[in-house]
């Protein structure tokens, strides 16, 4: 089933067909009835906000607390993340190299198309705020940090040991 991983933004419903924009831009076409009896997540919250997520792997040495307070900074940082509702970050899942961390966040509605290159830029900043760290692509959904140290706001390394 072609279509049981689709993702993308809804652009056009005609009576047998919806067109679906996905994050690189292709159109595709689905028969409505391929919809029905499916499960369909839609991450607008209500018409004025869009939420996306992104996945971190954080080595199992890292203070959580710690963790958890950086990527939010990051996500808070960027002046299009919306500020209610509210950011997420939170523990998701262990791995045998670390700790997979869940950052949800939301946009203005009006900025769905962009929701993909705001997650890559919110990963590129993650990537520029932490030194010794390394990203695994991972069905170019997950970022891996190896957090030993951070830049703080000083300039100075901290250890988060």
């Amino acid at each position: 089933d072609n279509n049981s991983e689709l993702q993308g933004v809804v652009h056009k419903i005609d009576a047998r067909t919806t067109t679906i924009m996905t994050r690189l831009n292709h159109s595709v076409i689905v028969a409505n009835k391929d919809l029905i009896g499916k499960v369909i997540s839609n991450w607008g919250k209500g018409r004025f906000a869009v939420g996306f997520e992104i996945k971190i792997l954080v080595d199992y040495n890292s203070n959580v607390d710690e963790v958890k307070k950086i990527i939010l900074e990051v996500l808070q940082s960027n002046p299009v993340i919306l500020r209610v509702p509210n950011i997420i970050v939170r523990i998701d899942d262990f791995e045998e190299s670390g700790v997979y961390f869940l950052a949800r966040a939301f946009i203005s509605a009006r900025r769905v198309q962009e929701q993909w290159s705001i997650a890559a830029a919110l990963r590129e900043e993650l990537f520029k705020t932490y030194t010794n760290m390394f990203f695994v692509k991972n069905n170019d959904r997950f970022c891996s940090l190896n957090l030993k140290s951070f830049h703080s706001n000083s300039g100075f390394p901290r250890s988060l040991d």
